[in-house]
């Protein structure tokens, strides 16, 4: 293919930065992927995929696009523990409380743990004569220079390593092609990127506008701890075991017409606590795991009841900035503030958006609640049941 550019850098190096570097390898004569953590040796969860100890799958079009990329990858995960099968022959899917039909459609899906899918796709690109990696690196911000009519030119990435600054230069533009700089970040280190390189350098609007219209969502945990026979009254026999490795999805509205939905997980603990999620994403670190979970017969199922909310967009308590009196690698940190629609109206007004939230997160709690009661059996829980609310 037909290089457009000398030189693309992409920071991070999870599956959107790998992926967006492989992508930029066949137009660039040189890709330079600049990512904080170090590499583990083997496929095992790493410190900047927060969620990679949690289940993960590739529908069909997300599988068929890496391996494209990658011809082979797909067998190389199989041999690794994956499961591939095709999503609606091999898949039960359940609406409305009606089991649909299984056909096969020939959209072959993927499931296996996430550091397994990364570390595949990165030990390929990895294998590329025009990708280099630089590990345990820290973006500080961006190189800019400001042109004659007031635009500014990205010319390389500043990176802290080892206690150092070190900067990593763009080639300079050549027949008209141009290098590329792209961010694979999360929101807030995206933003810290933004703010600390251009808050000065872009004037007006553009600068009032970073870091402000910070959407996340209303979140909160109820976990109940309740005995088999609280719910053999509701379920199948057959069906109950299956609790002991589940998953389900619930969706629900608020008055005001804001959205939410709950994921429901359960498992059997064997009396280690009172978190399914922990032992649904980490009891079962591989696949070759689950048929034990399924045949566990604890006395008692855990059912974590998470509520994820949709926060209104445009609130003005809600944003990201940089910290005053805090550094991280030698630049300030992000800090992030939301509007706090838990707390009480006296303790915080907040803006009307805030406000909003506030009411969505009361709905979503008041249903939560509703749910708990109806695996429970309609029982209040007394000393056979344990309930423990979070909500962040």
């Amino acid at each position: 293919m037909k290089h457009i550019g000398q030189h693309a850098i992409v920071i991070g190096a999870s599956m959107g930065g790998l992926l967006a570097a492989r992508a930029l390898s066949d137009f660039y004569a040189v890709v330079t992927v600049l990512e904080r953590d170090a590499f583990p040796q083997s496929d095992i969860p790493r410190k900047g995929v927060p969620q990679g100890r949690h289940a993960h799958g590739l529908l069909a079009r997300g599988r068929s696009v890496i391996e494209n990329f990658f011809p082979g990858w797909t067998d190389e995960v199989v041999a690794s523990g994956g499961v591939r099968g095709d999503i609606a022959g091999d898949v039960s899917w359940i609406g409305h409380g009606v089991t649909i039909k299984s056909a096969p459609s020939h959209l072959v899906g993927l499931l296996a743990p996430r550091p397994v899918l990364e570390g595949h796709v990165r030990r390929r690109l990895t294998a590329l004569s025009n990708v280099r990696v630089i590990e345990n690196c820290s973006v500080q911000e961006l190189i800019t220079e400001t042109q004659s009519d007031n635009w500014v030119n990205v010319t390389g990435v500043r990176i802290w390593q080892n206690g150092t600054s070190t900067d990593v230069m763009l080639a300079p533009p050549r027949n008209g092609a141009r290098s590329a700089v792209v961010i694979s970040l999360g929101t807030i280190e995206t933003t810290r990127i933004a703010l600390t390189t251009f808050r000065q350098s872009l004037q007006g609007r553009a600068a009032e506008r970073m870091g402000k219209n910070l959407v996340a969502h209303l979140r909160s945990n109820l976990t109940i701890r309740i005995p088999r026979q609280a719910i053999e009254a509701n379920l199948p026999p057959t069906v109950i075991p299956s609790l002991q490795c589940s998953a389900l999805l619930v969706k629900g509205k608020a008055p005001s017409g804001r959205t939410f939905h709950f994921q429901i997980t359960a498992a059997g603990l064997n009396k280690l606590g009172v978190d399914s999620e922990a032992e649904l994403f980490k009891k079962i670190p591989t696949l070759e795991h689950l048929g034990d979970m399924l045949r566990a017969t604890d006395d008692t199922v855990v059912i974590t009841i998470r509520g994820i909310g949709e926060m209104t967009a445009r609130n003005p308590d809600s944003f990201v900035d940089l910290s005053t009196t805090e550094k991280d690698f030698d630049r300030p940190k992000a800090v992030v503030t939301l509007g706090n629609a838990k707390a009480s109206v006296q303790d915080f007004p907040g803006s009307v958006e805030t406000n909003i939230d506030r009411d969505t997160w009361k709905a979503m709690d008041a249903v939560s609640d509703k749910i708990a009661l109806i695996f429970a059996g309609s029982e209040p829980f007394g000393e056979e049941g344990v309930i423990l609310r979070q909500e962040f």
